[in-house]
């Protein structure tokens, strides 16, 4: 029996949720699953993800694949890391260094992101506020007017 960590589709019509769980390959999506590792809404901003942990890595390590998107999943969450650490790297101090050194980069990488997002936030502010009426559109170009008509004449 061949055991998949896949998404299992739940939610009202066009409104989908779902959840992450281990269930055999040959069932159909929405079919009987073995257990439930988490939650996944795509529909939220910033898409909200829940896994236990514990679990995902024990099914990986029983040899359960995940899918393309729950892999995508996995590897945001930092589970594929750890689950690579898990197999191929025998020091645990060695192990921890480099989950510290991936929740550091994914903290930094946030602090960008957040700071890029207020600086589009601040630049769209101050293209509304200095969106021209019709008025001062008149006036703007009747002192254009004036001062190229000045400079004419001298």
């Amino acid at each position: 029996m061949a055991v998949k960590i896949r998404l299992f589709r739940m939610g009202r019509k066009k409104r989908p949720m779902y959840r992450i769980v281990v269930m055999d390959s040959k069932k159909p999506r929405d079919g009987e699953y073995i257990e439930k590792i988490g939650l996944y809404n795509p529909l939220t901003d910033p898409a909200t993800v829940e896994v236990d942990k514990a679990k995902a890595l024990d099914w990986m390590s029983k040899g359960a694949i995940p899918t393309d998107t729950v892999y995508n999943i996995f590897q945001k969450e930092g589970i594929i890391l750890e689950n690579h650490l898990n197999k191929n790297v025998s020091d645990e101090k060695a192990r921890n260094i480099e989950m510290q050194k991936w929740e550091l980069a994914k903290k930094e990488q946030n602090e960008v992101q957040t700071e890029v997002e207020s600086k589009v936030e601040v630049k769209e502010e101050v293209k509304e506020e200095t969106v021209e009426t019709p008025e001062t559109a008149d006036t703007v170009v009747e002192t254009e007017k004036s001062v190229n008509s000045d400079n004419t004449e001298g």
